[in-house]
């Protein structure tokens, strides 16, 4: 590993820890089985695998630096119209193709800040917003590693410019310079 990889983990870490509050996959466990919000907290317990069906099915989606925006190229070689995420080009490729696919499921559930949560929901996270007066809750697909290595927190690292060389590099607020 470099230098460099050691400090952006490092990096990613710090705004894991900043964002990341606390478990609470046995409150949303109780709240969706044994309450009336179950409705409300789907969202936090799956959401529509739209880059994996893009994935399978070799969909073009790329970022167009002239639009910087995100567009999918369609069977006729034509650009679609422009999303801002590729989330969001993912989904209308998915539904413009009338393309099947799966359903991701949360393994654990964590409650986030508000402004981590919409980030997530960006990147295609399973999130929901303002239940019993909870900022956000995350449910994380995956289990069994530290939150930030999650791949998803990289790329909000790298959305937020925070990584090493990048316009908001936080190497010094890490402690390593």
């Amino acid at each position: 590993m470099s230098d460099m990889d050691e400090v952006n983990m490092r990096i990613c870490r710090r705004l894991a820890e900043e964002n990341v509050i606390y478990c609470v996959s046995g409150l949303v466990d109780v709240l969706y089985n044994r309450t009336d919000l179950a409705d409300e907290l789907v969202d936090a317990l799956f959401v529509p695998d739209y880059v994996g069906a893009c994935e399978s099915e070799e969909i073009d989606i790329y970022y167009n630096s002239a639009m910087e925006k995100y567009v999918f190229r369609d069977r006729e070689g034509n650009e679609s119209e422009v999303f801002d995420t590729y989330q969001q080009a993912c989904e209308a490729a998915v539904m413009h193709y009338d393309l099947d696919y799966e359903c991701r499921e949360a393994l654990e559930h964590w409650l986030v800040t508000r402004s981590f949560g919409e980030q997530l929901k960006e990147h295609g996270e399973m999130v929901v917003f303002n239940v019993l007066a909870l900022e956000a809750i995350w449910g994380r697909g995956c289990s069994g590693q530290a939150i930030y290595l999650d791949g998803v927190i990289e790329k909000i690292a790298e959305d937020m410019e925070i990584l090493v060389g990048q316009k908001h590099d936080w190497s010094r607020k890490t402690g390593v310079v």
